[in-house]
Order: structure tokens, then C-alpha cells, then sequence
């Protein structure tokens, strides 16, 4: 009799130690598959999502080009929220247009500018830019004070003279950006700007 009953105990060990040999082979064939899921969607969004591609040093850099006529009102605003974009490579080019309202004076007190020698890219007739003014604590902020009045478009060229970077983007001093609008701009021209070919986008 006890032989009997240890013939099935051992039957009854053997058959739960090949259940579960196979329920771990079957957790384990899942958790595999489960991962390899997770790492083939990871890599279709690495390969569709535009803000991922440009989490690296390989996004274009960007000038956004401000031109500011009697806009004191909204000019920090607008230069802060710019300055905040969470963007690999930008500077912001404001330029000054004559104001009479004190746009100028605006900007030298909220971010502490001061006079500034930056060269020039392009030509610039001699004696339309009054005065440069930039920061150490802001190397991406440029301010040019224009000599007399020209209008937009006249600032916007000035503006461009001194831009850095190849890709370059006419803003208005109320102009509200999100980080993904300037990823899905320079998004068609990754990997083909260099510094001697400026290519300009338009914003109004």
C-alpha cells in the first residue's frame, strides 16, 4: 500500500514540475515578446516624432528675426517667451526700428543689455545701425538700434546681416511660438543648412 501511495506522489510531483516548466516557458515567451513590443514602438517613434530627432545637436540651428516698431507694450513679453523655447540652437535678432515709445529702453532694463562690438555677416550701410546691445547672461539675445525708421521689411535685412545661423525665421513682436512649430519648420531642413546657404521662413 505505502508503495502504491509513494508510485503516486511521485507521479503527482512529476506532472506539477512539468506544468510548471512550461507555464515559466510560457511567462517568460511573453515577457520577451512583451518587450520586444515595447522597443519596436520606442523605435517607430524615435523615427516619427520630430521632436524626438531634434533632442540631439543635429536640429538646424535657427535666427528668429524681430523687428520692433513702438512695441514696448509686448516686446519683453514676446523676447522672454522666445528666449524660454526649449529648442537645441536659436537666437533672437530684435531690431529696433526708431521707436518713439521706448521699445528700446524696455529691453536694455528687463535684460540687462549692454553696448555690444558683434560684427556683422552681411553688409550694412555705414551709419544706419545706431548701436548693438547683447548680454553675457544671454548669448542668444541680439538687439540692433536702427539709426532712422525703414520699415519691416528694411529691419528684417538688418536683422539678418547679424544672424548666426543658417535658418532664419521673420517674427512679428507679437508673435507666440510653441517649440513644436519651430521643429516642424526646420524639420524639412535637417541635415541640409549650412552656414553659407541662410534660408528665411516667414511668420506673421
Amino acid at each position: 500500500m505505502w508503495l502504491d501511495a509513494i508510485d503516486w506522489g511521485t507521479w503527482i510531483a512529476t506532472v506539477l514540475l512539468i506544468y510548471s516548466a512550461f507555464a515559466f516557458a510560457a511567462q517568460l515567451a511573453l515577457g520577451l515578446l512583451a518587450s520586444d513590443e515595447v522597443g519596436g514602438q520606442r523605435r517607430r517613434r524615435a523615427l516619427t516624432d520630430p521632436l524626438h530627432l531634434f533632442e540631439s545637436d543635429q536640429a538646424p540651428a535657427i535666427s528668429i528675426l524681430l523687428p520692433a516698431r513702438n512695441d514696448a507694450d509686448t516686446i519683453e513679453e514676446t523676447v522672454r517667451s522666445l528666449l524660454a523655447l526649449d529648442y537645441p540652437a536659436l537666437e533672437v535678432v530684435v531690431v529696433n526700428d526708431h521707436s518713439s515709445d521706448g521699445t528700446l529702453d524696455r529691453l536694455i532694463a528687463a535684460f540687462a543689455l549692454r553696448a555690444s562690438k558683434r560684427t556683422p555677416i552681411g553688409s550694412v550701410p555705414h551709419g544706419s545701425v545706431r548701436a548693438l546691445y547683447g548680454t553675457p547672461a544671454l548669448p542668444g539675445l541680439t538687439v540692433i538700434d536702427l539709426a532712422r525708421p525703414g520699415g519691416r521689411a528694411r529691419a528684417a535685412g538688418f536683422a539678418l546681416a547679424y544672424a548666426r545661423h543658417p535658418l532664419v525665421l521673420v517674427a512679428d513682436s507679437d508673435t507666440v511660438l510653441e517649440r513644436e512649430t519651430l521643429v516642424r519648420l526646420a524639420l524639412p531642413f535637417k541635415g541640409r543648412t549650412t552656414p553659407s546657404t541662410p534660408t528665411t521662413e516667414s511668420s506673421s
